[in-house]
């Protein structure tokens, strides 16, 4: 969402009778729902294994970082920065399954031959933080969405040595569908928004 107003902004001063309504949940069941008709079209994390019925624009890796974040307060019995084996020692506070925060942590500690410990499955990001700062385990965050946390000291990055997990973008939507120019419009706007990325290819 923090990528997606800026452009639903643009796109509402373009297009001011244009009535757009978002919905927010996991990557994959959006997809899912974007089989069946009940969205124009969704942004969501890179997912793999889609279905060939949909459309994919792909944004590359490099547009946002996702940390490991823990109270200040959080007992750990290891110097920083850590392993992603030391990592599998403490539980974890991650988007719950169907998302693709989920799969990429999943796949990278069985990428390494590592169980993770899982402490909560949160599909909410305030009650996420929440559970953090109480010290109930570590959470897998996107940077922007804890400026304020980490400005006021109330929790702290977990650096992780071997292995940074960046998110690419896939823009979605159904082949069987209709296009329309107000589809194009917004894919204009997107292409627009990511420019910088685009070009690096």
């Amino acid at each position: 969402m923090l990528y997606l107003m800026g452009m639903i902004d643009r796109f509402k001063e373009l297009y001011p009778a244009v009535q757009v309504t978002v919905r927010e949940g996991p990557s994959r069941k959006l997809a899912e729902e974007l089989l069946d008709f009940r969205h124009d079209i969704c942004i969501v994390g890179p997912l793999s294994n889609l279905n060939e019925r949909l459309n994919v624009f792909r944004i590359p890796p490099k547009v946002e970082k996702l940390v490991f974040v823990a109270s200040p307060e959080y007992r750990m019995e290891i110097e920083l920065p850590i392993t992603w084996k030391d990592l599998a020692r403490y539980p974890l506070i991650i988007q719950p399954e169907g998302s693709v925060a989920y799969e990429l942590i999943f796949n990278n500690f069985i990428s390494r031959g590592l169980k993770p410990q899982i402490g909560a499955e949160v599909d909410n990001i305030e009650f996420a933080k929440t559970l953090a700062k109480q010290k109930k385990g570590i959470a897998l965050m996107f940077q922007p969405n804890i400026r304020e946390e980490l400005a006021n000291g109330t929790l702290t990055i977990i650096p992780v040595e071997d292995g940074e997990i960046w998110l690419g973008i896939d823009v979605l939507t159904n082949k069987e569908a209709s296009s329309s120019p107000i589809i194009e419009a917004f894919f204009t706007i997107i292409k627009e928004h990511f420019h910088h990325v685009l070009s690096q290819g």
